[in-house]
């Protein structure tokens, strides 16, 4: 463990531990980025989704990597989504760029909020 520089070891090991939900980065983890951190997340997620590796349907075509990371952003800003994969933040974005009302994307946010809950509890029961 690092320290703090009063000699305290620094608490990395808890913070690191719940950056997962479901073997997927959440926003946890994305919280802890940097600006750039959070862009290179962004293109990698894209060049990932152009070598067909990922649905088309979270990447809001037209959208660049730093206005992507900007709506990633404002999704993790509600601590209510942490738990939730970058994956489904982006997807809330792609819907809200589409024109979805604010009561849908409440909708949506709220099944995959049950989602990322049901994910944790089954995640906890491995541990065991």
């Amino acid at each position: 463990m690092g320290s703090l520089g009063y000699g305290s070891p620094t608490p990395i090991a808890p913070v690191i531990q719940y950056q997962d939900t479901g073997g997927l980065k959440n926003g946890r983890f994305w919280i802890g980025l940097s600006p750039g951190e959070r862009i290179g997340f962004i293109i990698g997620f894209d060049q990932a989704r152009a070598l067909g590796s990922l649905s088309d349907t979270y990447w809001p075509d037209g959208s660049t990597a730093g206005e992507v990371a900007k709506g990633v952003d404002q999704f993790y800003e509600d601590p209510a989504n942490v738990a939730l994969h970058v994956g489904a933040a982006l997807s809330v974005f792609y819907w809200k760029v589409h024109g979805d009302t604010a009561e849908q994307l409440a909708a949506y946010t709220a099944a995959l909020r049950s989602e990322a809950s049901d994910q944790t509890a089954r995640d906890a029961a491995k541990k065991k």
